[in-house]
């Protein structure tokens, strides 16, 4: 009987204790899950915000044309900063975006002043590349530049390096694929003609060996340049 009254006496004690244990523990799980729910809310914000910049470039691609593995889309504009005395004209092509700098410049200046621009000169390297800028830059405003001759514009290509084996300064790549050259051209006997510029007339136009600097010759030679 004496064990009876104990546990009857004993049992409520550790019923209490393990209530605010029981207590003890919820609160705990509480507030855990509280602060666990309070990240997953920030997690989850911050997904809906990655979810909606997914979605919206997701969808600048299909309008450009990518998203459905279509070939990448040309530029829209070229971002060129134009310089005083300087109009660059930029447009665009199968193969990215060009900018004729009408400046009369030496090749070895034509160069760095494709560079202002962010770009590098011209290195025309297959049949459509170079259908694609003729047709680009023969208007009428390019025919009648240097007296009606035509416009005349620097590319990278050069021989300087060793008498008639052209290369592409800007790719290192030699020449001896396509080329233009116009009949007689390149001349090779004319010491000093180690640049390549492509003349654009109303009648023919074709690639071109030159001096460093035409304008002795009372030529105007413009850069082109390519991004």
């Amino acid at each position: 009987m004496k064990l009876c009254w104990i546990l009857l006496l004993v049992l409520p004690l550790i019923w209490g204790q393990s209530t605010d244990e029981k207590d003890e523990q919820t609160e705990y799980f509480y507030e855990t899950i509280k602060e666990t729910l309070e990240k997953l809310k920030i997690v989850e914000n911050k997904n809906d915000s990655l979810k909606k910049r997914i979605t919206e470039l997701e969808e600048q691609l299909k309008k450009l044309g990518s998203g459905s593995g279509s070939a990448a889309p040309q530029r829209a504009s070229c971002p060129l900063n134009v310089g005083i005395n300087t109009v660059c004209n930029a447009t665009l092509s199968p193969k990215g975006c060009y900018c004729v700098i009408y400046k009369n410049s030496k090749w070895t200046e034509a160069e760095n002043l494709c560079l202002q621009k962010g770009a590098r000169l011209v290195s025309i390297e297959t049949a459509e590349e170079n259908a694609a800028i003729k047709k680009l830059y023969s208007t009428q405003e390019n025919f009648e530049r240097n007296g009606g001759a035509g416009t005349r514009l620097w590319t990278s290509g050069s021989d300087f390096k060793e008498n008639n084996r052209w290369f592409w300064t800007t790719t290192g790549q030699p020449i001896t694929g396509f080329t233009d050259w116009w009949p007689g051209e390149p001349s090779p006997q004319y010491v000093g003609e180690d640049y390549l510029d492509l003349w654009i007339s109303s009648d023919k136009s074709g690639w071109n060996d030159s001096p460093n600097d035409p304008g002795e010759f009372g030529w105007d030679v413009f850069p082109l340049c390519e991004l």
